[in-house]
């Protein structure tokens, strides 16, 4: 018996600014998983999730985000208190990576949505951050 799986990235398509102190409706990615065939409800393992922030302000230095199966962000999948960036070349930018390994499913598709919000101060998210996830 042989079993594969198989590894798939999702890159975000866009960038949002003015992340703040609290979860905004106007500032969270959708995000289209790819499950097959299109659209259908989406079982996986979500593997990881890189967020890229730039543009660093007023001493914004730790992120939290959620991951819900609706745009109204009621049907929460993960929310994490993911910690500190981790600074890059200069003090307006960072990273910061989470590792959940875990299944999730989503009934209505396969879209899901991520929510940001920091500590304090605000940043912008990176449209070059993703999600990987495995089947």
């Amino acid at each position: 018996m042989r079993v594969n799986s198989f590894i798939h990235p999702v890159t975000f398509d866009s960038a949002i600014a003015s992340v703040d102190t609290s979860y905004h409706t106007d500032r969270k990615h959708t995000v289209t998983l790819g499950s097959f065939p299109a659209g259908s409800a989406f079982t996986g393992k979500l593997k990881q999730i890189t967020i890229w922030v730039s543009s660093i302000a007023s001493s914004a230095a730790n992120m939290s985000f959620k991951v819900t199966s609706d745009s109204a962000g009621n049907k929460i999948l993960t929310d994490v208190d993911a910690g500190a960036f981790t600074i890059g070349q200069t003090a307006t930018t960072g990273s910061l990576t989470f590792v959940p390994e875990y299944p999730i499913y989503v009934a209505g598709g396969d879209t899901v949505y991520i929510w940001y919000k920091v500590d304090t101060g605000t940043c912008t998210v990176d449209a070059d951050s993703h999600l990987i996830w495995e089947e």
